[in-house]
Order: C-alpha cells, then structure tokens, then sequence
C-alpha cells in the first residue's frame, strides 16, 4: 500500500471504511518499527483487514502504478476475493508481481485469474499452498499454452499436483517461450515423477541461461 492515500482509490468506500484503513495501516506501521527497533527478521506476515483488501481492489482497478506487487500470501481471502481480484486486474497494466500463497484458492477462481492474466505481462505468480490439484494448475497451465502469453515464473508449491501436471507443464515449456520455471516443490510426486521434474527444470536452466547469453551478446554488439 502506499504510503500516502489517494482519495480516488477510496471513492467507493463508507466513511467508516475509511477510518477503520487508516487506522490499521497506523497500527501496522507501529509494528513494523516495533520489529525494526528489537532486530526482528523480516517476513512477519500482517494481517490485511477487508477494508486493505478493498482499497488494493481499488488500486488495481485504478492503475496505480505505485501497486506493482501485491503480497496477498497468508490472507486465506478464499475463491471470492479472487475473483474480485481478476476483475480489478482486468485493465491493470503495472502489476507485475502476484503472490497468493495460502489464499484458499481453489480451481474455480484459478481458473478466471489466469484467464485475466493471459494478456498480462507477468514476471511471478505465486499459487503455493493453495488446494487447487492438478484441475487449478491445468487451468493455468492451458491459459499459458499460447506463444504471445508473458509470463515467465510460476511457483505451485504444496498444491496437490499429479505427474499430469508436470506433463502438461512440458507441453508449455515447447509453445511458450517466454516461461522461465515453473515450480512444483512440496508435491508428492513419486520417484519417477521427481525425476521427470527434474528434467524439465534442467530444460528451464538452460533456456535461461541460453536467453542470458543471448541478451549479454546482443548488448556487446549494440555497444
């Protein structure tokens, strides 16, 4: 959030809605320095209250340009606060960056956030720990399985994948070009499913690496 509050993202809230947001985020901000003050280690996961979670809505919806990464993980939000999320990323241009780790997530709304970001430019998504299966991340997957969709990192930690994931995952990596990894660590994959993951992040290494070499060239030449 940022730190000064623009009246245009907070249009369609009540006057209480509004005292009950700056409220928290001065309570949020007195733990923060609390935290910096005892050396605490960073990574302390605040709590959004509906009133945070809406006027991030509101951001997103608005554009703002100062909303580039939203960090909704730990906020167990469930399938209608993402789908209020797929319609207020619907005409985003700036968000980059979405981490939904333990949202409660499920293949439902999956499915209508990765619709929405197929036409996004998207450096990580984050669905880790949510119960989607192998059906939320095909989801996904299928929206990825055109050359023009740009993303380049999923992370799918902890979410029940199946070795139909992981092939459908190889099936992306050959129309996709612009994917860099997608991660499936915390799955309980068999022996042969590991080593199949394996292959296909080996694949995903040296496409990175081929890309990083192809771009520090092409630099020399321009210079």
């Amino acid at each position: 959030m940022t730190n000064q509050l623009k009246i245009q993202y907070m249009s369609n809230m009540t006057r209480a809605e509004r005292e009950a947001l700056l409220k928290k985020e001065k309570a949020d901000d007195e733990i923060k320095e609390l935290h910096k003050r005892q050396g605490c280690p960073e990574g302390y996961v605040f709590h959004l209250s509906a009133e945070q979670l809406k006027y991030q809505l509101n951001q997103l919806a608005h554009n703002d340009p100062d909303l580039d990464s939203l960090n909704w993980a730990g906020q167990k939000v469930g399938d209608k606060m993402i789908l209020k999320l797929a319609l207020s990323l619907k005409e985003n241009t700036n968000c980059t960056t979405i981490d939904l780790k333990d949202c409660r997530m499920t293949a439902d709304s999956a499915a209508v956030l990765a619709q929405t970001l197929s036409s996004k430019r998207i450096g990580r998504l984050t669905l880790s720990d949510n119960p989607l299966g192998d059906n939320g991340i095909q989801s996904v997957l299928d929206a990825a399985m055109k050359p023009d969709v740009m993303w380049y990192r999923i992370e799918a930690k902890n979410i029940g994948a199946t070795k139909a994931s992981l092939i459908r995952t190889s099936h992306v990596m050959h129309v996709n070009h612009h994917m860099w990894e997608v991660q499936f660590k915390e799955n309980e994959f068999s022996p042969d499913d590991w080593m199949l993951y394996g292959q296909i992040t080996e694949k995903f290494r040296l496409r990175r690496l081929n890309e990083i070499k192809y771009f520090q060239h092409r630099g020399s030449r321009v210079s």
